[in-house]
């Protein structure tokens, strides 16, 4: 440890000599000849946009002031009292290495041309470009997803600068992808604490950046940190993370300084549609005193929630940091075609939210976008990757060959020494490239018109309304009154609406998520790790004759191929009026089944809903209508009244929303390759799924992101608990699979590790504490059952695992100690999945809150150090959980002190004590 320790330091004197350097000159600091523009140009015939020798050009104002409508294929409204400094700006991050794979840009005109240039013509103002610290593994190949470091950002910037834009640069402060779930640390800040990370992160960032001003970008933002909601630079605690923000924001501005330049401060959050946390982070950043000056957000339209939720949350971040606010990243799909065999990471419906997956619903959601956050007062807004588009070949095989040799994929198969839970297995191509203003071929689409359209307005014989697939003011205006009772699940009480299931558990609820919600905040959930099978419905009694319409917003997935989901219309009891069944193709992809029909006044209406899926399946109902067309109009043999004829008319939409998405897609292709002297070949469709934006497999892919299961809620008694006592006296060594399904396999169970003081084993520990837990949780209330009650057993993590998934387990809790090379490690960690795990990812929302809950509840009844909630898919037992699961880590058994601690009775009543108010905590 002296030794490892010694080498920080002289690491750290070694970056403050280069950083004098530094303070007195904006000296380069990356090679010449990497940035030499003559040197590094290729052949004029291949047009390399970042390497051109072309003189600056000057980027033409666009305000609405000096220009008016111009000629367009796509409707845009301009937006009133727009700011003529409203930033619009795009990541283009992946721009290198989609040249060097061959990738081809053309303009209007068809003709191959600079990307950069394209965009300034098109109304961007600035780019964003992502850094990575080190991107690459010990031979020098890249990692992928652009392999962004300094040395190419800068050249990338040059470009930007030369076709008149900004830069804006995005430290992600990690040598690969950052987003909510994986901050991971720098491979050259390994075994740093976070007081060095911070001082590394400084030193970094001037080098980096006087790099990137002296390659001739024109940066006017920096990014310090990228999506940090729940950690940064490998730290997850807030106290560790905001020393680390600071000496970054020093950087920032000490360079400016020293350059002679302006530049503002961003930091970067996403999941706006959880408004609390939002309001949490502004208060830290406060509370920390940071100094920034703006506030990002991302919100992409089909996984954030409303546009009204966006304004609200925008408006009220501004205000509660006195910050600017701006939306960092947003994008919308084109095409629902996948372009390089690797899957989309969404638009795989021709609808998403209210737009058509087109050209033009493209445009339009990017517009509305644009709308809601000016509304709010926000600067500007980025779209993320607007030109990352299949590389050349005819075969996922060709194209695998330039994903690995040059980066252009989400990641290469090196990029698995760095990332290997992730990267290391999904490795592949773009789930983005069907979200591009360009087509597969490089020809540019008319959505790029919004661009410019946002300020001026363009004149165009489209029906402005051609982008929307429904009201887009359906979010925020109200619903069509409803007969039923409490329609929209906004009031708690649901009690107007009967549920009945099978099986021993109800799989609904009512929950509260924006994102989840076709309209406010709160919808009716389903959810269930067994086969789920309900029906839910509402009885009223109709006070007119007359015409009536009954509908209801349905969303949700992984419903199974043999899913019997039916929308219903019962009059009297038993007269079927209506039954509309409902196809459930992914979040947010929201279904409205429609029932038309007559009654006579003093009837009894039942409207409802009938779901029956595989295990797993989920979704939300929303927005359940029973209204009153017109009265008097219903004719005498349609009477719900008559024996005979109960029915008169059950009629569907008329219009078929696919087939015009269909039409239009057609016809805007037609329009594209028309004006292209080359056209473009038919690409193969693909049907594997994507995870997360970056994150699409090359082989087998995990299902993707789902919404958390049904909220456990209402407290402790009753509730099932299955408690399982780590490991046993003898370990297994015959593999089983990492998780359901998997190919990758593990030793069933260990034995456990020994205290280096006591001579306790770790299963005879864990088993103490478990049965001392059982009895304290039956005396709360609980119900309880242990998966083993001696050590003599031989139960695998699988199966440990079956019990409370057999059970249907509230929460399945499992006990053990931890162990280090380092006898001075301390503390107490609990370990979930993450968001992407390819097993039990709808589960991650919820086991996370478990291990939180239990994690702070058992510092303060102990007094031991918190370390964290570890998020990791390399654990069977939790892989195999099909209920809210955790992992308890009591304390260090090679630590002597935490040891002896752990074997005392009176330690391990406080522990059990803590993990018992956890659960409390949980249920409540």
């Amino acid at each position: 440890m002296m030794f490892h320790s010694s080498k920080r330091k002289i690491f750290l004197w070694a970056l403050c000599a280069v950083t004098m350097l530094l303070l007195s000159s904006c000296g380069t600091k990356i090679a010449a000849p990497m940035l030499d523009a003559t040197e590094a140009a290729k052949e004029p015939t291949e047009m390399s946009t970042v390497d051109s020798a072309s003189e600056p050009s000057t980027k033409p104002e666009l305000s609405a002031s000096d220009h008016g409508p111009f000629p367009s294929k796509i409707a845009v409204e301009a937006i009133p009292d727009l700011p003529s400094d409203y930033l619009i700006a795009m990541d283009i991050s992946s721009l290198l290495s989609e040249e060097e794979s061959g990738v081809i840009y053309r303009n209007r005109d068809g003709a191959e041309a600079p990307l950069c240039e394209i965009l300034a013509e098109a109304g961007i103002d600035m780019v964003r470009i992502r850094v990575w610290n080190d991107p690459y593994d010990s031979e020098g190949h890249g990692y992928g997803g652009g392999n962004c470091d300094a040395e190419r950002a800068a050249r990338i910037g040059k470009a930007a600068a030369d076709a008149g834009l900004s830069t804006l640069i995005d430290f992600h402060y990690s040598d690969f992808w950052a987003d909510p779930s994986k901050q991971m640390t720098p491979k050259a800040w390994e075994g740093m604490s976070p007081g060095e990370k911070a001082e590394a992160a400084y030193l970094y960032t001037r080098e980096s950046l006087t790099g990137i001003l002296e390659a001739g970008a024109d940066v006017r933002m920096v990014q310090i940190g990228n999506e940090i909601n729940y950690g940064m630079a490998g730290e997850k605690e807030e106290k560790n993370i905001l020393p680390i923000l600071k000496r970054a924001s020093e950087a920032v501005r000490d360079t400016a300084r020293e350059c002679g330049t302006e530049i503002r401060i961003a930091v970067h959050f996403t999941q706006i549609d959880d408004a609390d946390q939002i309001a949490r982070k502004a208060k830290w950043l406060k509370d920390g005193g940071l100094d920034y000056d703006i506030f990002g957000l991302s919100y992409y339209p089909f996984w954030h929630g409303s546009l009204a939720n966006l304004t609200k949350v925008l408006k009220q971040t501004a205000k509660d940091t006195g910050k600017e606010v701006m939306v960092l990243e947003t994008s919308f799909p084109y095409t629902t075609e996948d372009g390089d065999f690797s899957g989309n990471s969404a638009g795989d419906t021709a609808e998403l939210g209210s737009y058509y997956v087109t050209p033009r619903g493209q445009a339009q959601a990017i517009r509305d976008v644009a709308a809601a956050a000016h509304e709010a007062g926000a600067i500007g807004f980025c779209y993320w990757e607007g030109a990352w588009i299949p590389v050349p070949g005819a075969t996922k095989a060709d194209k695998q060959k330039l994903w690995e040799e040059h980066g252009s994929g989400w990641a290469s198969s090196y990029a698995g020494s760095y990332d290997p839970g992730d990267a290391g297995k999904y490795y592949g191509g773009s789930s983005w490239d069907n979200q591009a203003f360009f087509d597969f071929d490089g020809n540019l689409l008319p959505s790029i018109d919004v661009f410019r359209g946002i300020r001026v307005g363009t004149v165009s014989d489209a029906d402005p309304m051609s982008g929307y697939c429904r009201d887009p003011l359906a979010e925020t205006s109200a619903q069509p009154e409803s007969l039923l009772l409490n329609p929209g699940f906004e009031e708690e009480d649901i009690s107007m609406w009967e549920v009945s299931y099978e099986g021993s558990r109800d799989p609904t609820d009512r929950q509260t998520k924006e994102a989840d919600a076709r309209s406010g905040e709160n919808a009716f959930h389903f959810w269930s790790a067994g086969a789920v099978d309900f029906t839910m419905k509402q009885t009223v009694t109709v006070k007119e004759t007359g015409q009536y319409t009954a509908s209801a917003f349905l969303q949700g997935g992984d419903v199974g191929d043999d899913a019997e989901i039916v929308f219903f219309v019962i009059a009297d009891d038993d007269v079927v009026v209506g039954e509309e069944p409902v196809q459930l193709t992914g979040w947010v992809n929201w279904k409205q089944p429609v029932v038309e029909f007559s009654a006579v006044e003093d009837s009894r209406i039942t409207v409802g809903v009938h779901v029956k899926c595989a295990p797993g399946g989920w979704g939300t109902i929303d927005d359940v209508v029973l209204a009153l067309q017109n009265a008097d109009t219903a004719q005498e043999n349609s009477a719900l009244g008559q024996d005979e004829q109960k029915v008169q008319d059950i009629t569907q939409s008329e219009s078929d929303p696919a087939t015009d998405t269909k039409k239009e897609a057609q016809a805007v292709s037609a329009e594209v390759k028309a004006s292209s002297d080359t056209p473009a070949e038919p690409v193969e469709s693909a049907t594997e799924p994507a995870m997360e934006p970056v994150a699409e497999p090359i082989a087998e892919a995990p299902p993707a992101p789902t919404p958390a299961p049904v909220s456990i809620g209402g407290g402790g008694a009753g509730k099932l608990v299955v408690i399982d006592a780590g490991h046993q006296s003898r370990g297994n060594n015959e593999k089983e699979p990492v998780g359901p399904g998997a190919k990758e396999t593990k030793a069933k169970v260990s034995g456990g590790t020994t205290g280096v003081s006591t001579g306790l084993t770790e299963y005879q520990l864990n088993l103490d504490v478990a049965l001392k837990l059982g009895q304290e949780l039956t005396n709360r209330g609980y119900r309880v059952i242990q998966c083993r009650t001696t050590n003599d057993v031989n139960i695998s993590n699988s199966e440990r695992a079956a019990v409370a998934n057999d059970n249907h387990a509230d929460a399945f809790v499992r006990i053990h100690a931890n162990g280090s090379s380092s006898s001075s490690a301390n503390g107490m960690m609990t370990i979930c999945q993450t968001s992407k795990n390819p097993y039990n990812a709808p589960l991650y929302e919820y086991s996370k809150r478990l291990s939180a809950c239990i994690l702070d509840s058992m510092v303060a009844a102990t007094g031991a150090r918190r370390e964290y909630v570890w998020e990791t898919d390399t654990m069977s037992g939790i892989n195999w959980a099909m209920v809210p699961v955790t992992i308890i880590e009591m304390g260090y058994m090679t630590n002597p002190a935490e040891d002896q601690l752990m074997a005392t009775p009176e330690y391990q009543n406080k522990i059990v004590q803590g993990i018992a108010n956890g659960l409390d905590a949980y249920f409540q």
